[in-house]
């Protein structure tokens, strides 16, 4: 018992100290975005709008049919703009002042005044903007496009990570079916269009690959543990409530699909999944919290307490025009989402007929185990229901979770089977507690 105790406060405070870290990375990168003159940035964004870069549309249409969020784009690009007087960099990296969507946005560059700007500015205290890192100096240095050619490299070098791991540790197929419904129903190539749902896609992408790429070199706890924690802590600081679920449950299943193809059993597989799921979260709820610890520090525990309070309330079950109350209407408003993208229904069809033929000519104990794995993909339901009001109102991005998990589901059946380790059957096999 005492072993366990001590291996257990190991972990805690080594956990700890990851987290500690990184929030003080996280700080640093916010302070090193704003030595970037805000000059510099002001010009470029007054060269967009003059050239139609960036215009007043904020949910624009892309040429799949899929909308756009320019919205955020917009508070993306102007975070650290509309500054009060006096206010030192610490204030700014813990207020994220902007000069809110693209209308309000534009508004404030024709032209650009400092004190005008200050009083029109709004401020985004609860989320990290992680992303400005990238944006500001991208921005600065090569404008608009540049920035959005930057986005598209991450999109495509974080997908082809995750995807060559599983292709290599468990053949092409499932690598085909973990890519193809986000693919053919996301839109995926047009997410640069707005850089921070680009930047948090990849950072969560990345982070799966990760995971996935660690636990394949062999399972203990700390190499699925400490990824897992590092993985959430990074998407959260980029994300605004984009695909959370859809990333979550990716590393999770990720690192399942590990487990199975090692030929770890049922419970041990479903070990190995928790473990990095709780891993994730945990990374990624102590990354946040470090954000509001560091804004309280600086800006005052009241001030972050009530901001944080009245969101949380909101979005698990506030009312607005855009959502309905009761259990099912954020599944069904995402779901029908889903249904009028491209392809949608002859994926589902697709899928359903794999996990029906596996379930027929295959084993029950290795249906059982694909079975595990695949059943993450109930994680983006529960967090729909969640955070309903969230859910329902950005269910024109938050659909996306859906395709990952299907994509989920087609890899857990499709990834190749092992029956066993070293010539072990399929049973038994340890699972978290080693290390």
């Amino acid at each position: 018992m005492f072993e366990y105790i001590v291996r257990f406060a190991r972990y805690a405070g080594n956990t700890a100290l990851l987290i500690v870290t990184m929030v003080t990375v996280g700080v640093a990168g916010l302070i090193f975005a704003e030595t970037v003159p805000d000059r510099w940035v002001v010009e470029v964004l007054e060269e967009a709008a003059a050239s139609g870069a960036l215009t007043r549309a904020e949910q624009p249409f892309d040429d799949a049919g899929a909308q756009v969020d320019r919205w955020s784009e917009c508070i993306t690009m102007s975070v650290g703009l509309g500054e009060s007087a006096g206010q030192s960099i610490l204030d700014t990296a813990a207020l994220a002042p902007h000069l809110g969507p693209c209308r309000r946005l534009i508004d404030n560059l024709s032209p650009y005044d400092g004190a005008t700007a200050a009083a029109a500015s709004s401020t985004y205290l609860r989320y990290w903007h992680g992303s400005v890192v990238v944006v500001r100096p991208v921005l600065a240095a090569f404008g608009v496009g540049g920035m959005r050619v930057v986005g598209m490299l991450a999109v495509i070098v974080s997908g082809a990570a995750l995807v060559g791991v599983v292709r290599r540790r468990v053949g092409l197929a499932a690598a085909v079916g973990l890519a193809a419904p986000v693919v053919l129903t996301t839109s995926v190539l047009s997410l640069p269009g707005s850089i921070h749902q680009a930047l948090a896609f990849s950072v969560g992408v990345g982070g799966a690959a990760l995971a996935a790429t660690v636990s394949a070199g062999g399972l203990s706890s700390s190499r699925v543990w400490y990824p897992a924690v590092a993985a959430g802590a990074a998407f959260v600081y980029v994300d605004l409530l984009t695909v959370v679920p859809g990333q979550w449950a990716l590393l999770a299943a990720g690192v399942g699909t590990m487990a199975m193809r090692a030929g770890r059993s049922i419970a041990a597989t479903a070990g190995w999944m928790l473990l990095a799921g709780c891993g994730w979260l945990i990374g990624y709820a102590g990354m946040w919290s470090g954000k509001w610890v560091f804004a309280a520090l600086i800006v005052g525990r009241r001030r972050v307490v009530d901001d944080v309070r009245s969101t949380i309330s909101q979005r698990l079950d506030g009312e607005s025009d855009w959502s309905e109350p009761g259990f099912g209407s954020a599944i069904g408003k995402n779901i029908e989402q889903f249904g009028d993208r491209p392809f949608a229904i002859t994926l589902l069809v697709v899928i359903l007929a794999l996990v029906l033929a596996t379930v027929v000519r295959r084993p029950a104990s290795e249906v059982a185990t694909r079975s595990v794995v695949a059943s993450t993909a109930l994680v983006p339901l529960i967090w729909f229901e969640t955070l309903s009001n969230h859910s329902q109102i950005h269910a024109w991005f938050t659909y996306r979770s859906i395709p990952m998990a299907l994509g989920i589901v087609a890899m857990a059946f499709l990834a190749r089977w092992s029956d066993g380790v070293d010539g072990e059957p399929n049973v038994g096999a340890s699972g978290p507690p080693s290390s």
